[in-house]
């Protein structure tokens, strides 16, 4: 089972609200002794996303603190992490990034492209 922490302002809460890093430290530690698998925080909702190549500094406080207070679980990173922006969860010391969202828009617009190609062609089969 995976645990999901969030900032109290996301636009869509999903997870447990924790405002502070330190909160954040404190809901993590106790995800952990409940036995859960995994350990996550919501990174991209409250603040509009990762700008590319760099992470908001208080995502980062928010990363460190569970990071640096989970001793068992993985953690992960999820939310407005990108092609443009994945690089700079390196160094987090987070174990795993979620990209499920970016998938979605590459394949959203591998097919928005195909249809252009479609309909620039202008043929008629009637």
């Amino acid at each position: 089972m995976d645990a999901y922490i969030a900032h109290p302002g996301d636009r869509h809460l999903l997870g447990i609200p924790a405002g502070t890093p330190e909160e954040v430290g404190k809901v993590a530690q106790a995800m952990e002794q409940m036995g859960v698998d995994m350990i996550g925080l919501m990174t991209g909702m409250t603040y509009e996303g990762v700008s590319a190549g760099k992470i908001h500094p208080q995502v980062k406080e928010r990363l460190e603190a569970l990071v640096n207070s989970v001793k068992k679980a993985p953690t992960l990173a999820e939310g407005g992490i990108n092609l443009a922006n994945y690089q700079a969860f390196k160094g987090t010391g987070v174990n795993i990034i979620v990209v499920g969202t970016s998938f979605d828009q590459l394949a959203a617009n591998a097919v928005s492209d195909a249809v252009k190609q479609y309909l620039s062609l202008g043929e008629r089969f009637l």
